[in-house]
């Protein structure tokens, strides 16, 4: 089996080429906590159509080992810099599934130049209250046992029946809980928003729509106003399983993200409709809402931009004003929802009096940029 070795650490890695062609981008998958290298099996036999893949296991995870145990990520950056070294790779696209994206996002910020874009999969941005309820979690259980019914609680996945769930359940029992307490701990402990922010690569975020712990609508309200950054829920699927479950799609996804940055940087933004229309049972981009007996239209286009059309018409201002943007959103995603649940969504931080009087304020504005013309919206103050 094909090692990186250093003075500490054995990290295992799968390089795997197409086999028609020697001029190709370059494509590193990084693994999530409860998984190793084998969790892109299935889409990287898809890929290796049109990309080399690598795949690797993070250290204390798979088939890799490490003398000192040391997980922090400035040791997992490392690695992964010492490995596109070994493989003399000068250029790739990160591929990154929870705590792996949380090392993609880490790494371009060091190492820009090595990278030309990024596809974050279950990218975890934790509010303050759901950080709370992980700590809680954790807190409450002995450090020798992975607590996975509260796991599957927290996650809400009690019910879920993915034909995957049971082989998450599993690993969780059979990994060390030394090492799983360790990878939480760094991962919560962490604010990628800085990184994030700093980069100015091309960033791609995938969500599924069920995953209630790593929340889409709070992850687009923290991001979207970022320097080429987007962002893709996928419906009727759970982040944890994206990969499994979804591979033909997140295959066509990472292509197309690709290519368009490669050869048609402005193609995302103009034609965001491309790569799902295969796929309308799946995924929705525009939505649709009748609000009165003439049926007047409201459509916004969230996938790789931010454009809300009212009765056809494009509505270019306004938007950045009193979380305009982010209000909009969150009530597409949840059309019953109270004042009380509104604000705690979007600002955990505020104390909940304050945030439901600037509440009324922002959703007069809201209001105000969705009634023009003809369409008058039931929002109410």
């Amino acid at each position: 089996m094909p090692f990186l070795h250093t003075a500490t650490e054995k990290i295992y890695y799968e390089v795997h080429s197409p086999a028609f062609t020697d001029k190709t981008e370059t494509i590193v998958m990084v693994h999530s906590v409860i998984t190793d290298h084998t969790l892109f099996d299935s889409i990287t036999a898809e890929l290796t159509q049109h990309y080399c893949v690598i795949q690797y296991d993070l250290r204390e995870t798979g088939n890799s080992a490490s003398a000192t145990g040391e997980i922090s990520f400035e040791a997992h950056i490392e690695d992964l810099f010492h490995l596109l070294h070994t493989l003399h790779i000068k250029k790739c696209y990160l591929v990154g599934v929870g705590f792996g994206g949380q090392i993609a996002v880490k790494f371009a910020a060091r190492y820009e130049f090595l990278i030309e874009g990024l596809i974050l999969l279950s990218l975890p941005f934790y509010s303050d209250s759901t950080l709370q309820k992980i700590k809680r979690c954790y807190n409450e259980e002995s450090k020798n046992q992975i607590p996975v019914d509260k796991i599957l609680e927290l996650g809400k996945l009690e019910s879920l029946k993915y034909p995957n769930i049971q082989q998450v359940i599993e690993r969780l029992k059979k990994m060390d809980p030394g090492v799983y307490f360790r990878f939480v701990k760094l991962s919560i402990t962490d604010n990628l928003f800085q990184e994030l922010s700093s980069i100015s690569l091309p960033v791609l975020t995938l969500s599924g729509q069920h995953d209630f712990l790593f929340s889409s609508q709070y992850l687009i309200s923290k991001t979207m106003f970022l320097k080429n950054y987007s962002h893709m829920t996928i419906p009727n699927a759970h982040s944890l399983f994206l990969v499994k479950e979804k591979t033909t799609l997140l295959k066509e996804i990472a292509v197309d993200f690709i290519k368009s940055n490669t050869y048609q940087p402005s193609s995302l933004k103009n034609d965001s409709m491309k790569i799902l229309k295969n796929w309308e049972s799946d995924t929705a981009i525009d939505i649709q809402k009748d609000f009165h007996a003439h049926t007047p239209s409201l459509k916004v286009d969230f996938l790789y931009s931010f454009s809300v059309y009212v009765n056809g018409q494009l509505i270019t201002e306004g938007w950045n004003k009193r979380f305009a943007q982010e209000i909009l959103l969150y009530l597409i995603f949840h059309h019953s929802i109270s004042r009380e649940q509104l604000c705690e969504a979007l600002w955990p931080d505020i104390p909940l009096s304050n945030a439901k009087k600037n509440l009324r304020v922002y959703l007069s504005h809201l209001k105000k940029l969705i009634e023009c013309r003809t369409f008058r919206a039931s929002f109410t103050c």
